[in-house]
């Protein structure tokens, strides 16, 4: 690692077990809004993505309300994070062993970011270096 000056981080599906979570939550509020999808179809389509292409692309296909849609996913994919949120399995332990700065780059928007980290005890890991791409 001497070699190293600089570890970049993903959040999603590398810091923290979200990934389930979210395509979880988003499937029910997309399906209840009058787009029917999957919990699997969200993974495959969505991951990677960032907030505002997940806005377009459902709007595109005719989400009627895109904000009152994305509140209400909101509120209940912190909710579900609240409940169910894990850091991914020796994350904490790998993390903690480093002897290099490290910072978190991440298509998430600041405010799930810092919930998200902060819930499973990782923000202190890594702020103020943790970078949205709505940042």
């Amino acid at each position: 690692m001497r070699d190293i000056d600089l570890l970049i981080f993903d959040c999603d599906g590398v810091l923290i077990d979200s990934e389930p979570i979210a395509a979880r939550t988003l499937a029910h509020a997309v399906t209840r809004a009058g787009i029917a999808m999957t919990p699997r179809e969200v993974l495959i389509e969505f991951t990677g993505k960032s907030e505002p292409e997940l806005r377009d692309i459902l709007a595109d296909r005719g989400l009627a309300d895109v904000d009152s849609v994305f509140a209400a996913w909101h509120t209940e994919i912190f909710a579900a994070f609240r409940r169910e949120l894990r850091p991914m399995q020796g994350i904490g332990k790998v993390l903690r062993r480093l002897d290099v700065a490290k910072c978190v780059a991440s298509n998430s928007t600041v405010e799930r970011l810092g919930m998200s980290l902060g819930l499973v005890d990782l923000w202190s890991d890594f702020a103020p270096n943790v970078f949205s791409a709505r940042w």
